[in-house]
């Protein structure tokens, strides 16, 4: 009997709104650890890491995720190919980075969500419960999300060409 009342502790809390399978790709062995408990401990029922994009592009055609975190910058590559994959099967998706908002995105994925390294617990819950919202209107929801860490992506502006980049280089210009 206290075998079973053990077990029923253990068992992992509601998947309330949750995804059934989440996809991470993440280079980091030990981050990729961290986020599978903290996930699983979140009631998800199977969580699935990849450590380059080839691996994760092969899992994505195995079996479509319903959710993924992609680590901006793998070892020798980007994963800007996994996220146009899943774009083009609609699955929600957030980049998650040590850079912050600093990395720079391709346009196409500017207003994707992003997560800071180190995360909050409750930032990745929040992102994963937002999915559903992610995958009807493209975007999660700014003001919930920004309030417990999880960064929007901003339009990249172009700089104009011909102009002084730093007051330095404007007084270097005019002592010439």
């Amino acid at each position: 009997m206290l075998n079973l009342e053990l077990a029923r502790d253990m068992e992992p809390a509601s998947n309330d709104g949750m995804p059934d399978d989440v996809l991470i790709v993440e280079d980091d062995p030990i981050i990729a650890l961290d986020f599978e408990d903290t996930i699983l401990g979140f009631g998800v029922k199977t969580v699935r890491t990849a450590a380059n994009v080839a691996k994760a592009l092969d899992m994505i055609a195995d079996q479509p995720p319903e959710f993924a975190l992609l680590d901006v910058s793998l070892i020798r590559e980007k994963s800007f190919a996994v996220a146009e994959r899943l774009e083009a099967l609609k699955i929600p998706f957030a980049f998650v980075t040590g850079y912050g908002a600093d990395v720079r995105l391709p346009a196409a994925f500017a207003a994707k969500p992003r997560l800071p390294k180190p995360y909050s617990t409750d930032a990745l819950q929040a992102l994963l419960k937002s999915r559903r919202q992610q995958a009807l209107n493209g975007r999660g929801r700014r003001d919930r999300l920004h309030g417990l860490g999880i960064e929007r992506g901003r339009p990249q502006r172009r700089r104009r060409r011909g102009r002084a980049r730093s007051p330095s280089s404007a007084r270097w210009r005019r002592r010439s």
